[in-house]
C-alpha cells in the first residue's frame, strides 16, 4: 500500500500568496509620531472663582455688610456719650439747685402757730386816756344841764386831738402809721402801736394781718 503511495505521482506544492493582487501602495504603513505640544496648565483658583456666577455678588455684599456694621457701632457710641453727659448734667443742675421753696413753706407755717397768745396789756398811759375818755363820755351823757362841750376830733378817727397829743399820734390823719388801720381800731379794738405799722415785727403790716384774720400783736389767729 505504502508502495502505491509512493509510486503516486509527485505532486508540486507551492506556498500561496495572501497578498497576491494586493497594489503595494495599498499596503498600510506605520503613522508618524506627533510632535509634542506643551500640555497647558489648569485653571487657576481665582480664575476658577470668576468663572463661577455670583461671587462678584457675593464680594460686594461682605464689602456693603462691614460697612453697615461700623456705621451702627459709630452711631451707638454717639448715643451713648450724649445720653451720658446729658444725664450727667441734669444730676449736677438738681444737686446746685437749693432747696428755697421748703424754706419758704416752714417760715410761713411758723407764722401761724395753734394757740392763740393774748396780747400784752396796755401801757399805763393809754389806760390812762381811755379812762379819760370814758369818763368825759359819761359826763356828757348823764349831765344834761349845762351842756359840757364835746372835745374836738379833727380826723374823726373816734380819738380826740387831746389824746391824740397824748398818745403822739397825728391828729390830722385817722391812720398815723399808714398800716391800714385807724388810730381808734388800734388803741381801743386790736390795743396795737398806732405809731409802729408792724406791732409784732413780723414784716407784714397790722392791717393786713387783721383782714386775714391773725394776730396783730404775735403769732396765732385772731380772735375778736
Amino acid at each position: 500500500m505504502f508502495d502505491d503511495l509512493n509510486n503516486s505521482p509527485e505532486v508540486k506544492t507551492k506556498t500561496e500568496d495572501i497578498f497576491a493582487g494586493v497594489e503595494k501602495n495599498t499596503i498600510p504603513t506605520n503613522p508618524k509620531p506627533v510632535p509634542f505640544q506643551p500640555v497647558e496648565p489648569a485653571a487657576s483658583a481665582e480664575n476658577l472663582e470668576s468663572l463661577v456666577p455670583g461671587n462678584e455678588n457675593k464680594k460686594y455684599f461682605i464689602i456693603g455688610a462691614i460697612v453697615l456694621a461700623l456705621l451702627v457701632l459709630a452711631f451707638g457710641a454717639w448715643f451713648l456719650l450724649n445720653n451720658f453727659s446729658a444725664f450727667f448734667d441734669k444730676k449736677k443742675n438738681a444737686e446746685a439747685i437749693p432747696p428755697a421753696v421748703n424754706n419758704i413753706v416752714e417760715n410761713k407755717v411758723e407764722l401761724v402757730p395753734s394757740t392763740f397768745i393774748p396780747p400784752e396789756p396796755a401801757t399805763t398811759s393809754l389806760e390812762a386816756v381811755l379812762q379819760a375818755e370814758t369818763a368825759t363820755s359819761s359826763v356828757v351823757a348823764t349831765t344834761s344841764i349845762p351842756v359840757v362841750e364835746v372835745e374836738k376830733d379833727t380826723d374823726g378817727d373816734g380819738l380826740t386831738d387831746t389824746s391824740e397829743a397824748l398818745l403822739s399820734t397825728n391828729p390830722l390823719l385817722p391812720d398815723s402809721d399808714s398800716d391800714g388801720l385807724t388810730d381808734n381800731d388800734e388803741v381801743k379794738i386790736y390795743k396795737s402801736n398806732p405809731l409802729k405799722d408792724d406791732t409784732d415785727g413780723d414784716s407784714y403790716k397790722d392791717g393786713d394781718e387783721v383782714k386775714n384774720g391773725y394776730n396783730p400783736l404775735g403769732a396765732g389767729k385772731l380772735i375778736q
